[in-house]
């Protein structure tokens, strides 16, 4: 009876100690998916946060490229209005002096207001329009600085635009002057009730003081042509090209670490795989020595 009971504790020993060894095998599976789980997660992870990095910078870049692409399209519009404007007004003036040419005691033929007070208007109209242009190049310009080099440029070159500025604030102030004059001029004249012919002569010396002022209109367009060829084009372009470069460098450092990122991956499956197989031999290993000196026990007690 003794031998029967211990034949029996034998076998729920050894049909125990296969169910334990299922269990543990399970469990050692469960361990690693979840190790594995969560390693490739935190790996994921400092790539993706890294590539958000790269992905951002390329963002900016790309933004600045749409600034550069606007000025370097722009600038050749506007040289190209200033070139029209300039060359139709020369050619207005030639064609002026040619009616001019009759005789002293004649009437003549071409007005003030046609060879002085609308050219200047014109002049000042395109001075206007170039120094916003030149505005907001300039405000561009240090939008998409990046750098202590592109600084320097900016300040050497709004020292440039400082001579723009006064240059233009002078002649706005002349205008105004004589424009005010003019304004008191014909207050007086109404309460004077001159004549039409004295009216009309102060007029053109109205119109003559406003003309006077078109070869410094002229001037200052020709340093404001000067600054758009000079900074504009060169400035731009050259911030294009280098922005293409950085751009490229930073796709293939995203390129990298998406090779990185699942290389790294697979490495950590492969050694928490090798762990698992290692842990797994030893517990067999033991378990089965473990059952040997059970058996063993098991022998001595029967016999």
């Amino acid at each position: 009876m003794a031998r029967l009971k211990l034949l029996r504790l034998s076998t729920i020993i050894a049909s125990a100690g296969g169910k334990k060894e299922r269990f543990l095998t399970f469990i050692n599976i469960i361990i690693f998916v979840s190790i594995f789980a969560l390693s490739a997660a935190l790996i994921s992870m400092y790539f993706e946060n890294e590539i958000d990095k790269i992905d951002n910078k390329i963002i900016n870049e790309e933004k600045n490229d749409l600034v550069f692409a606007n000025q370097i399209q722009q600038t050749p519009l506007v040289l190209k209005n200033i070139q029209e404007i300039v060359d139709l007004n020369k050619l207005t003036n030639n064609y002026i002096d040619l009616l001019s040419l009759s005789p002293e005691d004649s009437y003549p033929i071409v007005m003030e207001r046609e060879t002085e007070f609308k050219p200047f208007w014109k002049l000042l109209s395109l001075a206007n329009y170039v120094y916003n242009n030149i505005s907001i190049s300039l405000s561009d310009a240090i939008l998409i600085s990046n750098n202590v080099n592109d600084i320097e440029k900016i300040e050497k070159i709004n020292l440039e635009f400082k001579k723009i500025d006064e240059k233009k604030r002078g002649i706005e102030q002349k205008k105004n002057v004589i424009q005010n004059e003019w304004a008191k001029q014909e207050r007086m004249e109404f309460e004077l009730k001159e004549s039409n012919e004295e009216a009309a002569e102060k007029k053109m010396v109205y119109y003559r003081k406003l003309g006077a002022l078109s070869d410094e209109l002229t001037e200052l367009i020709e340093l404001q042509k000067i600054f758009l060829i000079k900074f504009n084009l060169k400035f731009f372009s050259e911030k294009q090209k280098e922005s293409q470069k950085f751009v490229k460098k930073l796709q293939k450092e995203l390129e990298v670490l998406s090779k990185q990122e699942s290389l790294i991956i697979l490495i950590a499956f492969i050694l928490q795989l090798l762990i698992f197989l290692s842990v797994q031999y030893f517990e067999v290993t033991i378990e089965g020595q473990n059952a040997k000196r059970t058996k063993k026990k098991i022998k001595f007690l029967l016999y």
